[in-house]
């Protein structure tokens, strides 16, 4: 959850409008308007609600391209491209762990959840993938992140 809390507080929210008519309700600019973690990692029970800090925006174009826009480490304004396909109700985004995942579009709300599996890190935050939950902790400089599941809402601007 670490890298959420980190990467939710570093984002910017933007106020342009995208004006394009291809007819797609998913077409336009949309904020972040919700983002907390799921009471199970596989995506089930209550949601516990986070603060979203200075929020973030996803514009998302016709012909299925889009733009993810939040506040960089330095804060300076960053974006990451973005590709998202209406028919399988999925967009690809650089920040989630899975790099494609399903959205569900009603209401001017844009939602999607974000499964982590389980992780092992050094104390820089570097992921040791040859550490699985029952050694990793034999260390005191790695630490066991176990897998959890976040969920995003954005509003339709």
């Amino acid at each position: 959850m670490k890298k959420y809390i980190l990467l939710l507080s570093l984002f910017a929210s933007f106020s342009c409008e995208d004006k394009d008519s291809d007819g797609s309700p998913a077409v336009g600019l949309w904020k972040l308007s919700s983002v907390g973690e799921y009471e199970n990692a596989n995506c089930t029970g209550q949601i516990r609600f986070e603060d979203l800090g200075a929020g973030a925006s996803m514009e998302l174009k016709q012909g299925g391209t889009g733009t993810f826009m939040f506040l960089g480490e330095f804060g300076d304004v960053e974006s990451l491209s973005i590709t998202w396909n209406e028919s399988k109700s999925e967009i690809c985004l650089g920040f989630t762990i899975e790099e494609c995942v399903q959205f569900k579009l009603k209401d001017n709300k844009f939602t999607f959840d974000d499964l982590a599996p389980g992780v092992c890190e050094d104390s820089d935050g570097t992921i040791l993938s040859q550490y699985d939950e029952s050694n990793c902790e034999n260390s005191s400089s790695r630490e066991w992140n176990p897998a959890n599941c976040a969920f995003f809402e954005f509003t339709k601007q």
